[in-house]
């Protein structure tokens, strides 16, 4: 990030890690011929770690060349929107439990860690779709899978000092193994036992252990080297997996899932926590489009919510598990936009985090605002300023997977929940300094969780009686009123008014005519919380406000001192609207405060 700011107008940054020189790519049409346009010469990550020493490392990410080629053509299959619509009911089963679990963090309090919740939540998906096993760490804190997973992302800090020396002496790893062997053994003893209780053959589950089963019925793979080109046409390449390569590919689909999911998850409820009006127009996306599916969550209800896709993406752009992407060159290339001549060997940087955090790329790029990935403003986005799964043949196998399971994840959640900052909360989160391609959160992401106030379902007529200029006349009954339910149907759509704040805007546009100052409040507080605007601490002010003005309108007698009131308290003040949109006149208010007041 340092070196990607410090030079803004530069399309490359160049440097040296201890003795090997480097690239930034800055320029995102420089990022498009690396990852795509010319990947022939870029197919290698060089993550520079020796799979034989390491043999967990022997997966899909890891790998370069002919086995990476060859893994990839055979495992691609297991992610097509068919497999994935099989899978559904899986990851639905484990979404829904977040209902329970989330109950019982309400119940004690509503203090919970966002990022571990979503983390155990992402650790069931993976148990149920990846293994076939029954995790249940969401009920578990204890759970072996979790603990796993910590340790697969815990960098201890002789591993720490290690990857310091390595940029130092890059020869030194071909030496030393800085992999968890406890990871390594566990992995493979679980993998192992299920392959047995299968009979080494596909159960039908259509979950990863069964296309690992398949590969092993396939025997050898074949198809065409990316290393071994003559004359211009490929050679054949070879490839027979052994138990661990398997077993690897298994450790890939657990970190690589577990890490992404549960940070993406995670983050966006932090930014919807923070941005109260983002999640209650997804909340009731959330719940029009679920009345069209039974108020059951499917794959297609799933697909329908927009507003929670954009809200998941925007939060991945601004904190992305992957903080860069890393490929070495391979063949000689030259540069077509500043004629500079890449050397085999040369490893090449795409910073992701910095390219989604740059205002040449993002306008208000610091800024939460899930808009910019509408179906008509993504149009203007360039095509490689988004990268949170990488681009291109080596982009992320399972991204659609992860966003599907993440998707779900956060429909639960906020079908029945709505998520507020705790004292706790921080609004710039910290990653941890030892992080290396993943970004971890440094503290977790503590937040509240709080049951939502459902509001009743809204009728053509309800609607036609909240024209603007329509009064709503209520009665002396100290229950909710015709006015109070007429009001409590405002639809957040239909509130945003010339920029006045969605509450007092459904004031401004229905003029109430309070028979009773009790049904009066009553009105307005079953406003604020069936618009679910009662934890905005603006709206919280106006409608203290409010009540307050009611109780001196009860002693005064006044309607026209009362609207008065409400003017002085609310609209003057520069956090609401401009005091031309209010629809009732206000003059001589000194003096008819006066005359009231003796």
């Amino acid at each position: 990030m340092h070196l990607y700011n410090k030079y803004p107008e530069e399309k490359v940054v160049g440097y040296f890690r201890g003795p090997t020189p480097e690239l930034i790519i800055r320029d995102l049409d420089i990022v498009r011929n690396i990852l795509n346009i010319d990947f022939m010469h870029f197919y290698p990550r060089a993550m520079g770690r020796n799979i034989e020493m390491e043999p967990l490392l022997r997966n899909l990410f890891h790998v370069d060349g002919d086995k990476w080629k060859l893994l990839r053509q055979q495992m691609t299959p297991a992610f097509t929107t068919a497999k994935l619509k099989a899978m559904f009911p899986l990851i639905i089963n484990c979404a829904e439990k977040l209902h329970t679990v989330g109950e019982d963090i309400v119940k004690n309090g509503g203090e919970f860690d966002a990022r571990e919740l979503m983390a155990r939540f992402t650790t069931d998906f993976i148990g149920a779709c990846g293994f076939g096993i029954e995790m249940n760490t969401m009920n578990n804190d204890q759970s072996a899978f979790r603990e796993l997973g910590k340790k697969v992302f815990t960098v201890p800090l002789r591993n720490a000092i290690l990857l310091a020396v390595w940029d130092l002496f890059p020869e030194v790893r071909n030496y030393i193994c800085v992999s968890n062997n406890d990871v390594e053994r566990e992995l493979y003893n679980i993998v192992v036992e299920i392959f047995k209780q299968r009979n080494y053959k596909p159960s039908g589950r259509n979950d990863f252990i069964d296309l690992l089963l398949e590969l092993i019925d396939k025997g050898k793979i074949v198809g065409e080297s990316i290393e071994n080109i003559r004359n211009g046409t490929p050679q054949l390449a070879e490839l027979e997996l052994q138990t661990m390569d398997l077993v690897a590919q298994v450790f890939v689909f657990f970190a690589a899932g577990f890490e992404t999911s549960s940070s993406a998850t995670s983050m966006t409820l932090h930014q919807l926590a923070l941005n109260p009006e983002i999640q209650l127009k997804v909340q009731s996306e959330i719940d029009e489009v679920l009345t069209k599916y039974d108020n059951k969550l499917c794959y297609d209800a799933i697909s329908a919510m927009t507003l929670l896709d954009m809200a998941l993406k925007e939060a991945m752009r601004l904190f992305s598990s992957l903080g860069f992407l890393q490929r070495q060159c391979a063949r000689k290339y030259t540069i077509p936009q500043l004629g500079i001549t890449i050397d085999p060997g040369v490893k090449v940087i795409i910073p992701i985090q910095a390219i989604h955090t740059d205002e040449k790329n993002f306008k208000d790029a610091k800024q939460f605002k899930p808009d910019r990935f509408s179906s008509e403003d993504v149009k203007n986005l360039h095509n490689y300023a988004y990268l949170p799964f990488g681009k291109g043949p080596r982009a992320c196998i399972g991204a659609r997977l992860g966003q599907m399971q993440s998707l779900a994840g956060l429909a639960a959640v906020l079908k029945h929940f709505s998520v507020e900052p705790s004292i706790k909360t921080r609004l710039d989160l910290q990653i941890n300094p030892w992080s290396n391609v993943v970004q971890i959160v440094e503290g977790g992401i503590p937040l509240k969780l709080k049951l939502r106030e459902k509001k009743n379902t809204q009728t053509a007529e309800s609607l036609k009686r909240l024209q603007p200029g329509h009064t709503l006349r209520g009665s002396s009954d100290d229950n909710l009123s015709e006015a109070a339910n007429n009001v409590a149907m405002v639809p957040f759509a239909i509130q945003q008014h010339s920029g006045i704040h969605p509450v007092l805007s459904s004031l401004a546009t229905t003029r109430l005519v309070p028979v009773e100052l009790r049904v009066f409040r009553c009105n307005i507080k079953n406003l604020a919380i069936n618009t679910n605007y009662e934890r905005d601490p603006v709206c919280r002010r106006a409608i203290n406000a409010v009540v307050e003005s009611s109780e001196k309108f009860l002693r005064a007698r006044s309607q026209r001192w009362f609207w008065t009131l409400i003017e002085d308290q609310i609209f003057r003040r520069s956090e609401f609207a401009p005091k031309d949109h209010w629809p009732f006149g206000l003059d001589d208010n000194l003096n008819v405060t006066k005359q009231l007041s003796k």
